[in-house]
């Protein structure tokens, strides 16, 4: 058993940035970057705590179609994480 912090986040999302060059009415805007990473209040205190150098363990909810997705990203951002299909 996990004896700390742990984050819960029930409904994760994954976050789609994206960049222009500016906005315009009635235009075609054209994307210059795009970026993707997973969200949610749970996923969100957990960078946070570990960003503070404290140990945490991240709970999520993820389906069977965004499961390795939402791995994958925490994976990068170094979080210790388990995830409930």
């Amino acid at each position: 058993m996990h004896r700390g912090i742990i984050s819960v986040t029930l409904n994760p999302s994954i976050d789609v940035t994206l960049w222009l060059d500016g906005l315009r009415t009635d235009e075609a805007n054209r994307v210059l970057q795009e970026s993707r990473e997973a969200g949610g209040k749970g996923i969100n205190v957990s960078r946070t705590i570990q960003a503070f150098g404290l140990d945490n363990l991240c709970l999520a909810v993820a389906g069977r179609d965004n499961y390795r997705e939402f791995s994958r990203f925490l994976e990068e951002d170094g979080l210790r994480y388990e995830l409930l299909q």
